[in-house]
């Protein structure tokens, strides 16, 4: 065994990020910037939402997840992790894979299968989104929302599935008209 002192602090300080600087602050500006466009998507999102006519249609476009991925497509929009295939196929697939363990397992006759599919649904979008690399952190709440969202999430079944692609086309179409018009700012940098 080597001379290295392994307590627990120096396992601690191993974890702080390899020595890499933390990136740099975001202007006053840029931050405004941030959050006016985050009002305007969520806005656009809500105000579609709460229209007579989505409401007829059942349909439930304000999902929690879309506020995670609204932090990303409005304030770090250069990140890999906004980018609009990560987006839309990150929500889709996160969605898919929800029903799903939500209908296979969480509606089974077995008592007590919830816990398991809401840990199994996280996995799965966790898993699909990394093999089919586009990686969507809250991908993996809109797949958690599948299995235990409320009485209207579990009424749409798979229709909840179209639900969060729409929102998420609509998340990507503001960031895309919104990103472009500011200065210094761009989205997509790829798709």
């Amino acid at each position: 065994m080597g001379s290295e002192n392994y307590t627990l602090l120096s396992c601690i300080s191993r974890l702080g990020g390899h020595g890499a600087p933390p990136p740099p602050r975001g202007t006053c500006l840029d931050a405004a910037a941030s959050g006016a466009l985050t009002l305007l998507g969520m806005g656009v999102l809500a105000g579609l939402h709460y229209t007579a006519g989505v409401r007829a249609l059942g349909l439930e476009l304000l999902v929690g997840s879309f506020a995670a991925t609204a932090v990303l497509v409005f304030a770090a929009p250069d990140s890999p992790l906004a980018q609009p295939r990560n987006v839309l196929v990150g929500h889709a697939l996160s969605a898919v894979l929800g029903v799903a363990v939500r209908i296979v397992v969480a509606d089974s006759a077995r008592a007590g299968s919830e816990p398991a599919a809401a840990a199994l649904s996280v996995a799965l979008s966790v898993w699909a989104m990394a093999a089919f690399g586009v990686t969507h952190p809250p991908g993996g709440a809109t797949a958690l929302i599948a299995v235990v969202g409320g009485d209207g999430v579990r009424a749409l079944g798979w229709w909840f599935v179209l639900d969060v692609l729409l929102g998420a086309i609509i998340l990507v179409v503001v960031a895309m008209v919104g990103n472009n018009v500011l200065p210094q700012r761009g989205y997509p940098r790829y798709w």
